[in-house]
C-alpha cells in the first residue's frame, strides 16, 4: 500500500523495509524473522513454526502457538455496544450476537527493529522556488527569521491491526486501538539517540482494548472460517491474527506540517440531463496544515513565511499563506493544533473532459498538486499529488417529470445516473482477499478490479465488515471505471458497531478525508446491516 501525505510530501525514514523480529514476551518465542507490512500468523508459517493456517483445521489446532494457554471466558459478555433510551433504560445488541464458550488470547508478541537516525538519513526537503509576483514582494518586505529552525521528527503509523503499545528507547509513546485510522506520535529529543542506534517495539498485548475497531470478519464470517478466540474485552468478538499491515515510517517537518490534501468536485446543476448542458463542476481543495502546539505562535508572527501553493491544469498556481489557514474548520489535539487552507473553484461542464464508468466512456483523470514552503528557512515539502474525475453523480428514487425534488427519497424505483445518462448497475459484493494481511498484494487487488472489467461489472460494493482496501486498489477502480459503493466499517454482529466517541469520528474522518478525492467512489453507506432503533433517541447511524 502507497504511504500517506507524510511521506508523499517529506523526506522519510521507511521502517518497514528493516528487518524485523518477532518474540513472544514469556519467552517461548524468540528472535522469529518477521515482515512488516504484514500479520503474525503469515510469519509464523514462514517461520514454519505453524502450518499453512487455512490447510485442513490448523488454525484450530495449532491456535495454542499465538494464543497462549487456554482460558475459557466465564459465561456472559462485557461488549460496549449498547444504548440508552430516552429513560436511561441500556439496551443491548442484539442477544443472537452473544457467542459462548471461545477462549481468550494470553500471549502478547513483540515486534522489534532498530534504526540511526543520522542527519544523512532523514534530510529536511529542498527548497522548491515558484517566479511568481506574490512571493517576489513578500520576500522584498518580510524581516529575516533569526532564530534556529525547530526541527521535529514524527512516528507515522498508517495501520495496526488489533491493541498494541508503541515504545521508543524503552519509553511508551501510545497505543493503537483502530486499525482504520493513521496514528501519528511526536519523538520528544529527550528519548531519541541521534547519534547511535534507537530501538522500536510493538507489543500486542491482549488485554489493550479495541472497543471493535479492526476487521469484523477477523474471527470468521458467513464466508470465511470461524476462529475460537475472542477479543479479552468482549467474550463474543472472534479474533484471530493480527500486527502491522500498513506502512511504518519517521518524517522529519519544520514546525508545519500538511497531513491531509482534500479535493471534492461538486456539480451544480441538473444532474438528470445528458449531455451535462449549462452546469458547473465546483472544486473544493482543502488542505489541512498540523503544527505542534508549542510552536503555534508561528501560525501569527511568521505567517508571511509560511506558503501553500496550488498547483493544477485548469489554472495559473494559486498560492495562500498562513494567515489564511482557519483553525476554526478543523480538529486539534492535545499535541498538535490543526488550521485548514481552502481554495474553491467553478468549472463549466463544457470545459473537461468528463469521468464515465466502465462501458459508458473514458475515464478522464486530472492531477492537482500541493506544496508548502517555508520562504524565510528556504526549505519546503515535496509536492503532494491526487488525482481527480470530473462526474455528477444522482441517485434517483421519484418519477422523473417536473415535479421532481432536489433531495429526498421517492417510492417509484431506484437507479443511477452519472453525468445525466441512466446506468444498468452490474456488480459484486467485495470481501478482504484473506483473512491474513501478509497475504495481501497491490498486484492481487488490482487483478480483482481487472476480473471485475472482464465480467462485465461496472460497479462493487465494498463491505463494512472488511476493511479499508488499499490505495491500488482505488487507483484501478479509478483508472478502469469501476464505481464504488462503499460502506464505513461497521457491523452489529459481533459487536462492531458504531459508538458516539472521539475515536469513531476521528476514524470516519480520516476515512473521507482519504478516500474523497476518488471519482469511483459515487455512494457512502454507514453500516453493513445496522437496523435503525426508532425508540432510541438520537440514533447514530440517523
Amino acid at each position: 500500500d502507497a504511504p500517506s501525505v507524510f511521506s508523499d510530501a517529506y523526506n522519510s525514514y521507511r521502517l518497514d523495509t528493516h528487518a524485523w523480529t518477532l518474540r513472544s514476551d514469556d519467552g517461548v518465542y524468540q528472535n522469529i524473522p518477521a515482515h512488516v507490512p504484514g500479520d503474525i500468523l503469515t510469519d509464523l508459517q514462514m517461520a514454519s513454526i505453524i502450518n499453512d493456517p487455512f490447510y485442513d483445521n490448523n488454525f484450530l489446532d495449532e491456535r495454542h502457538v499465538w494464543m497462549g494457554d487456554k482460558k475459557i471466558f466465564s459465561n456472559g459478555t462485557s461488549c460496549y455496544n449498547s444504548y440508552s433510551d430516552e429513560n436511561g433504560t441500556l439496551f443491548f445488541l442484539k442477544e443472537e450476537y452473544r457467542i459462548p464458550h471461545l477462549e481468550r488470547r494470553t500471549r502478547t508478541w513483540i515486534y522489534q527493529t532498530s534504526f540511526f537516525l543520522q542527519n544523512h538519513k532523514v534530510k529536511p526537503a529542498s527548497f522548491h522556488d515558484i517566479d511568481d509576483e506574490h512571493s517576489s514582494i513578500l520576500r522584498q518586505t518580510i524581516r529575516k527569521i533569526k532564530e534556529a529552525s525547530q526541527v521535529q521528527h514524527l512516528l507515522v503509523i498508517e495501520g495496526i491491526k488489533m491493541g498494541a503499545s508503541v515504545a521508543i528507547n524503552g519509553f511508551t509513546i501510545g497505543n493503537v486501538t483502530n486499525q482504520f485510522l493513521r496514528r501519528i506520535f511526536p519523538l520528544p529529543q529527550s528519548i531519541l539517540n541521534l547519534e547511535h542506534e534507537n530501538f522500536l517495539a510493538v507489543s500486542f498485548d491482549p488485554e489493550i482494548d479495541t472497543h471493535g475497531r479492526f476487521m469484523a470478519c477477523s474471527g470468521g464470517w458467513d464466508w470465511a472460517p470461524y476462529s475460537m478466540a475472542a477479543e479479552a474485552s468482549c467474550s463474543s468478538r472472534r479474533v484471530l491474527s493480527f500486527g502491522i499491515f500498513k506502512p511504518i515510517y519517521i518524517v522529519q517537518i519544520n514546525k508545519v506540517v500538511i497531513v491531509h490534501v482534500i479535493p471534492k468536485v461538486r456539480f451544480v446543476g441538473n444532474p438528470l440531463i445528458h449531455p451535462l448542458l449549462g452546469g458547473k463542476f465546483q472544486l473544493d481543495v482543502h488542505v489541512h496544515l498540523q503544527v505542534a502546539k508549542d510552536n503555534s505562535h508561528f501560525l501569527r508572527s511568521s505567517s508571511y513565511c509560511g506558503e501553500v501553493v496550488l498547483r493544477t491544469p485548469i489554472m495559473k498556481d494559486q498560492i495562500k499563506t498562513l494567515q489564511d489557514c482557519n483553525i476554526g474548520n478543523s480538529s486539534s489535539s492535545d499535541i498538535f493544533l490543526e488550521c485548514v487552507i481552502t481554495w474553491r473553484m467553478d468549472i463549466l461542464s463544457t470545459d473537461v473532459e468528463l469521468w464515465w464508468p466502465h462501458g459508458s466512456g473514458d475515464q478522464k483523470l486530472y492531477t492537482i498538486a500541493v506544496m508548502y514552503r517555508d520562504i524565510c528557512q528556504r526549505s519546503s515539502s515535496k509536492w503532494i499529488k491526487r488525482h481527480i474525475g470530473f462526474r455528477s453523480i444522482a441517485l434517483v428514487t421519484h418519477k422523473e417529470d417536473h415535479n421532481i425534488p432536489n433531495e429526498g427519497t421517492g417510492t417509484h424505483g431506484m437507479y443511477f445516473r452519472i453525468n445525466g445518462r441512466a446506468l444498468w448497475v452490474r456488480g459484486a459484493n467485495v470481501v478482504p482477499m484473506s483473512q491474513l494481511e501478509g497475504r495481501l498484494t497491490d498486484k492481487g487487488h488490482v487483478a480483482l478490479v481487472r476480473s471485475a472489467i472482464a465480467a462485465n461489472m461496472n460497479m462493487l460494493r465494498v463491505w463494512g465488515g472488511g476493511m479499508i482496501m488499499p490505495q491500488s486498489f482505488y487507483n484501478a477502480c479509478d483508472r478502469l471505471g469501476v464505481m464504488l459503493y462503499h460502506d464505513l466499517m461497521f457491523v452489529e454482529e459481533q459487536y462492531h458497531a458504531a459508538e458516539e466517541t472521539n475515536d469513531v469520528e476521528d476514524e470516519i474522518r480520516f476515512i473521507i478525508r482519504t478516500l474523497l478525492p476518488h471519482p469511483s467512489i459515487i455512494l457512502w453507506n454507514s453500516c453493513n446491516e445496522c437496523s435503525r432503533s426508532q425508540n432510541i433517541t438520537g440514533d447514530i447511524y440517523s
